[in-house]
């Protein structure tokens, strides 16, 4: 089994430098996650983040504003998966300031979402009281999913006008 992730990031460049090295260094030790591609995507100032650090792929966007910049940011990065990366059968989506450290979750996750064939794992983007995914959102900070599922049913990409 082939995993990926996918870290976007605007400002927040010390959150993912520290996310990279949790991501090498801590998750390394998993035998399901020792291996992972990270492809990076960026949107904010060239100077603060001027080259690769330990990601595989770093991909330089425009900034559109807030919500899309984060919508051009994963769905290039989803691009970039599908097209360099096909081979990969579950992505991990975090942003840069969502650090997991405990890749025994991870591996829990993900294995039951193939033993289950499950496709996504998010959970919605709201409050107890309003949790209808399909009304609200789906959280995006991090989530798992099956690549070539997304890329079947275009779950990609994003479609942030249309839903706001």
């Amino acid at each position: 089994m082939k995993i990926g992730v996918l870290l976007y990031t605007y400002s927040r460049v010390d959150d993912a430098k520290i996310n990279l090295e949790i991501i090498r260094n801590i998750w390394s030790k998993n035998e399901l996650l020792k291996e992972v591609k990270v492809v990076h995507s960026y949107n904010g100032e060239k100077e603060w983040w001027p080259e690769k650090y330990l990601e595989d792929e770093l991909l330089y966007l425009n900034n559109p504003g807030h919500f899309e910049g984060a919508e051009l940011l994963i769905n290039e990065g989803i691009k970039c998966f599908s097209e360099k990366y096909s081979d990969i059968n579950y992505v991990i989506l975090l942003a840069s300031d969502t650090w997991l450290i405990k890749p025994e979750y991870i591996e829990k996750v993900i294995k039951q979402m193939q033993k289950k064939e499950q496709y996504l794992a998010t959970c919605p983007w709201g409050t107890k009281e309003k949790d209808n995914m399909w009304n609200i959102g789906m959280a995006i900070d991090f989530a798992i999913f099956d690549l070539k599922w997304t890329t079947n049913f275009n779950v990609f990409p994003v479609r942030y006008k249309e839903f706001k």
